[in-house]
């Protein structure tokens, strides 16, 4: 099928017309367009596109350089000239005239495109279109990095016969990493090729885009995790089976944040000894804290109140179950005993807000479960320093808890909270300035976070939650929204989502890379021995957030891993820090 259009320049703008239709006014420069499309593709619609500014060229068109948003900003007119038609094209500057050919099922099948700058006089163009490509792409193993990671490349046309043409490829990593320019491709050989690409070298998420020529539809990044410049540092302790990890970042007044940690137990004490872990130039150098006067340490915990060296409680439980302790080891400070109902399960550090009395401590506790009983934890708050500020609050567990700004300029203490009286399920409560909790309406709320988030400029504090729709799991960034209803007086309004690989167990906020914009990461339960973690950059690429996963270290049988983040070397991109009982693995940027 031909398509020959005819164009001029009448009363000050060039007009396409097709072949024996005729324009008004003469005079000025012309232009003549044939498009031809190749056999066995049963064009019956030519659509001709005109793109104009923002520098455009047709390769960016052919290999899917520029958005589908990018391209319908400069699109000056589009028109279908199967049976005729008029377009206008601008006579000054760079135009890329495209046009698409489909069949009777609307398919797109064929395309071409020609860059055509000023007209001043006669124009001929003639494009012969090409078949559009199917791509389909086995990306190999998505969690790992792209070194020994062959990625296989197939195209077929629109009838599912073999296509062959160059496949090239364009790698984006974290902000701060090198630039990568379009490889130069390679060729396909009966509609198959397989790359090789070689990681930037900067740990983080990298996103590979294929570019090939006249793709049907957008083609999805590949993406991998770059581990270079992981530093793995041994605690001490021969038994780390069955104990709860425990790390968290100690902040210093102008100095870059310090890692402190529990140690594996030695003896059949089970005791456990308290470090910090510091970057000193160009290494980690770990220190150890005076040596604990209780057994059975279960917790460490930083009261980060943005003094000179934050304040650094352990918490205790002798074997009972029952009798514990909470000791402040730096600086020295008070012994305190305590009385706990049942076994310690886990302790949530929640920050002071604008308008508190002080951070808060919550501590769940649950007894050994007996058959047919799912549910027995319980939570208390502590403030940092292991006074007891709220009666023995309903059964359930404390998930993870800190500070939320609302819409109307107000920050509020907050705490997700999984309890009977939620059916189990993750909520979201607020508390008051009289620590009353006033529950907020909203989906599930497992592997919750609190974050702050610095973008454009500016700086929020946010829950970060998950939710299920049709397309799996989202990860969303949320503010609160006060209703006035004093039966549910909040409701959530959220700022950001982003595709999670799979539902998270903890997310964390973060400068991850070298912008000034916050990014997240989580973990991934994929097995007893393996976590897999995903960092999604605030860096978008093609329009979408850079977000890739990667495989945490595996850890022996019975030994339970966690993660953290912070700018432990000072120079404003947080490390992420993975730990066990027995050893902390850093990835620096």
């Amino acid at each position: 099928m031909n398509d020959t259009v005819l164009g001029m320049r009448p009363c000050g703008w060039l007009l396409l017309v097709l072949a024996g239709t005729s324009a008004a006014c003469g005079g000025g420069p012309s232009f003549d367009l044939t498009v031809s499309h190749p056999k066995g593709y049963a064009v019956v619609q030519t659509v001709a596109t005109v793109y104009f500014g923002d520098n455009i060229r047709c390769d960016e068109i052919k290999y899917g350089d520029r958005t589908e948003a990018e391209l319908a900003a400069i699109t000056s007119d589009e028109v279908d000239v199967s049976g005729g038609g008029r377009i206008v094209l601008d006579r000054l500057g760079a135009k890329a005239v495209v046009v698409r050919g489909y069949d009777i099922q609307h398919r797109l099948v064929t395309a071409g495109c020609q860059d055509v700058g000023e007209l001043s006089g006669a124009t001929s163009v003639a494009i012969t279109t090409q078949a559009t490509a199917v791509v389909a792409i086995d990306p190999d193993q998505p969690d790992r990095p792209f070194a020994g990671r062959p990625i296989l490349v197939t195209m077929t046309d629109a009838n599912g016969a073999p296509l062959d043409g160059v496949v090239s490829w364009q790698l984006t990593g974290p902000a701060g990493a090198p630039d990568q320019p379009p490889a130069a491709g390679q060729m396909t050989t009966n509609g198959e090729t397989t790359i090789h690409v070689a990681d930037l070298g900067t740990p983080g998420p990298e996103g590979l885009r294929l570019r090939v020529p006249w793709a049907t539809e957008p083609l999805p990044l590949v993406t991998a995790f770059d581990v270079s410049h992981a530093t793995t540092l041994a605690l001490a302790g021969a038994n780390a089976t069955g104990i709860h990890p425990s790390c968290d970042v100690r902040g210093h007044a102008g100095k870059p944040p310090t890692l402190v940690c529990l140690t594996a137990a030695t003896g059949v004490t089970n005791h456990r000894d308290a470090v910090e872990i510091a970057w000193q130039t160009d290494h980690y150098a770990i220190t150890a804290f005076p040596a604990l006067g209780h057994d059975n340490a279960f917790a460490i915990v930083v009261d980060h109140d943005g003094s000179a060296s934050e304040p650094v409680y352990v918490i205790s439980q002798d074997v009972t179950g029952k009798a514990g302790h909470w000791t402040q080891i730096d600086p020295a400070g008070a012994d305190r005993a305590l009385t706990f109902d049942n076994d310690l399960a886990s302790v949530v550090y929640v920050a002071k807000c604008p308008g508190s009395a002080s951070a808060l401590v919550g501590v769940t506790t649950s007894p050994p479960l007996a058959p047919g009983v799912l549910f027995l934890e319980s939570y208390m708050f502590y403030t940092p320093g292991g006074a007891a500020v709220m009666p023995s609050a309903p059964q359930g567990e404390a998930l993870s808890g800190g500070c939320v700004a609302g819409i109307d300029g107000q920050t509020r203490q907050a705490v997700v909270i999984a309890s009977q009286q939620t059916g189990n399920v993750p909520t979201l409560f607020v508390l008051g300035a009289d620590r009353a909790q006033a529950a907020v309406a909203g989906g599930r709320l497992d592997g919750s976070g609190f974050v702050t988030v610095t973008a454009g400029g500016a700086t929020e504090q946010r829950l970060a939650g998950t939710r299920l729709q049709a397309s799996g799991t989202v990860v969303f960034e949320a503010v609160l929204a006060p209703s006035g209803d004093a039966a549910s007086p909040f409701s959530l309004v959220e700022r950001t989502e982003v595709d999670a690989a799979a539902p998270p167990i903890k997310i964390l906020g973060g400068l991850l890379d070298h912008d000034a914009d916050s990014d997240l990461i989580w973990d991934i339960g994929t097995g007893a021995r393996k976590r897999d973690f995903q960092v999604s950059l605030a860096r978008q690429v093609g329009g979408a957030p850079l977000t890739a996963i990667t495989s945490g270290p595996a850890v022996d049988a019975g030994v339970t891993a966690d993660f953290t983040v912070g700018d432990f070397d000072g120079n404003g991109v947080a490390e992420v820090a993975l730990f066990t009982p027995g050893s902390v693995t850093i990835y620096q940027p």
